[in-house]
């Protein structure tokens, strides 16, 4: 929706538009530990389900600008004595005569009616599919490597975000303090992506750079953060994570738009988040089986770490992928116009040799 709204400072746009959850992290969670302590988690779960429908309404009132829908064409007209006629066959097009004529015929055969069923429902369906996926997205390979980054730093981030409150508590600290750390990471991501938007809306820096750099610095303190157990310790990793957590999660649109074009951004974020939501599914209960059968949180969040490097990494090589499938594309239409001219010359010389 924000792509619909903005266009010149689209970073910029949804920086400020996403520090919301910044804010909502960081009060919720506070928050949502007293109501667990007031109200047992049946009733907080009660309550968080209450707030999160009044976002229906707030989703009804976001409309598409220039939303307006053109009515069908009536084929009537008003004769002089006001009254209304229908105009004749004769006045219509062929291809309007041919489509009454054609729907007429299915309406009187049953059988035909039936199939006009089936093949509207598979239109619906593939109407559908064409909303929510662009084909010819599959064919370009830097989709595939930032598919790939979507799904390495979902890897790290699911394991930060389900499991740090967690392994603060095997770090004995006190679960009033563990409540502080999503809130700060909340916080940090509140300041974090409005300059990360402003940052990624500069043409003098590399977009791609930006988000390897954010995806590196999430993946390094990670594993840093094995070997720091204290309050203060644990609390700088969690705002150095929020802070380039916010970045990424602001870039992804950004990257998406710079690679494969705007009018397919919401095609490419859309997969995306696709691949990251699969990945969060297995991931959790990997982590914690992880973490159950070494005893600690060390390999979980070496895991994190070593999956943010490896989507950095990938993040640097997509301008590379971009311009070898440039190359390769311009040196194909090259070809292609060099066999059409000699195609041509060809056909004038035998066209030629016929006359003499």
């Amino acid at each position: 929706m924000v792509g619909l709204y903005f266009k010149h400072r689209l970073p910029l746009a949804i920086g400020l538009a996403m520090a919301g959850s910044g804010a909502g992290q960081f009060v919720l969670s506070i928050v949502t530990q007293l109501m667990v302590d007031r109200y047992g988690w049946r009733g907080t779960v009660m309550i968080l389900a209450a707030m999160s429908a009044n976002l229906c309404v707030a989703g009804a009132l976001l409309r598409p600008l220039n939303n307006t829908q053109t009515k069908p064409k009536q084929y009537e007209s008003i004769s002089s004595n006001g009254i209304l006629e229908s105009i004749e066959m004769d006045t219509l097009n062929r291809q309007t005569r041919h489509i009454i004529t054609r729907n007429s015929e299915i309406g009187v055969q049953n059988g035909e009616r039936s199939a006009q069923k089936k093949l509207g429902c598979v239109h619906s369906i593939k109407l559908f599919l064409q909303s929510l996926y662009d084909a010819s997205l599959f064919k370009e390979p830097v989709f595939y490597l930032i598919l790939l980054t979507g799904v390495f730093h979902a890897v790290g981030q699911t394991i930060v975000i389900i499991h740090m409150v967690k392994r603060a508590l095997e770090f004995r600290l006190s679960s009033t303090l563990s409540s502080f750390i999503p809130a700060l990471m909340g916080l940090s991501q509140l300041t974090a992506r409005p300059l990360w938007g402003a940052l990624g809306n500069s043409d003098k820096l590399a977009k791609y750079a930006l988000y390897a750099f954010c995806m590196a610095v999430c993946g390094i303190s990670s594993i840093i953060s094995n070997y720091t157990k204290s309050f203060t310790a644990q609390l700088l990793y969690i705002v150095v994570f929020g802070f380039c957590f916010g970045g990424y999660i602001i870039l992804i649109p950004v990257v998406v738009t710079h690679f494969l074009g705007a009018k397919r951004m919401g095609y490419g974020i859309t997969c995306v988040i696709q691949g990251q939501g699969v990945t969060a599914l297995f991931i959790g209960p990997l982590a914690g089986w992880m973490r159950d059968s070494s005893g600690a949180y060390d390999s979980s969040f070496w895991l994190c770490g070593i999956a943010f490097l490896i989507a950095a990494i990938i993040a640097l090589f997509l301008p590379v992928v971009d311009k070898m499938v440039m190359k390769r594309r311009k040196t194909s239409v090259s070809k292609r116009k060099t066999f059409r001219a000699g195609l041509s010359i060809n056909l004038r010389i035998s066209e030629f040799m016929t006359t003499v």
